[in-house]
């Protein structure tokens, strides 16, 4: 799950996810458009047995208006 950055830790995870797979040894892309936090970060999680590695690439962004 992929959620912008909560440094507080005041948010709860959601209960739905925006990337989601089953695979055993097999590498896969996903995309999901996620707000970059306050801090300008965003937060990745990961659930379930086993291990799991992230590759978090910046495709672009859209300016938001003041």
């Amino acid at each position: 799950m992929v959620r912008p950055s909560d440094p507080t830790g005041e948010k709860p995870l959601p209960v739905t996810s925006n990337v989601n797979w089953s695979t055993n040894g097999q590498t896969l892309a996903n995309l999901a458009f996620v707000a970059i936090g306050d801090e300008t970060y965003i937060e990745v999680h990961a659930g379930g047995a086993g291990s799991t590695h992230f590759i978090v690439d910046l495709q672009g962004y859209i300016p938001i208006p003041a």
